[in-house]
């Protein structure tokens, strides 16, 4: 696919109503909880020792510890993911339609855990 193609068929994506609505909805939201969870995370770096809780499972407790700065990794990488989701939902909208939906429906949808993970992090933490 060439750059001026996926151009084409990002405009046309772009001129839906629907398609700019879900993208304004799934922005907001990833944005809203990065900022939120980053802020979170800024008043705790001064925690003991300057460790913070990355992971927790049922069955082992707390296995992942690391400094305040690596609490950044998974806004980052939320931010990431639906930008190359968007991005190929964006390429594929004037091929396949169905795709470029799923596509933009995966973005929305996986949202949800992400923003419970961030929200967990932050209680453990507190």
């Amino acid at each position: 696919m060439t750059f001026e193609s996926w151009l084409f068929s990002a405009k046309r994506a772009w001129q839906d109503p629907w398609v700019k609505g879900a993208i304004v909805c799934t922005a907001l939201v990833v944005l809203v909880g990065s900022v939120w969870f980053s802020w979170q995370v800024i008043h705790l770096r001064h925690a003991p020792q300057g460790l913070l809780v990355f992971h927790y499972t049922i069955y082992f407790g707390i296995d992942a510890m690391k400094p305040w700065g690596w609490m950044f990794v998974l806004p980052l990488t939320w931010i990431l993911w639906t930008v190359v989701d968007v991005l190929w939902a964006f390429g594929v909208y004037r091929e396949d339609m169905h795709q470029a939906w799923a596509l933009l429906f995966a973005a929305s949808v996986w949202s949800i855990p992400w923003m419970m993970t961030l929200w967990h992090l932050v209680r453990m933490n507190q």
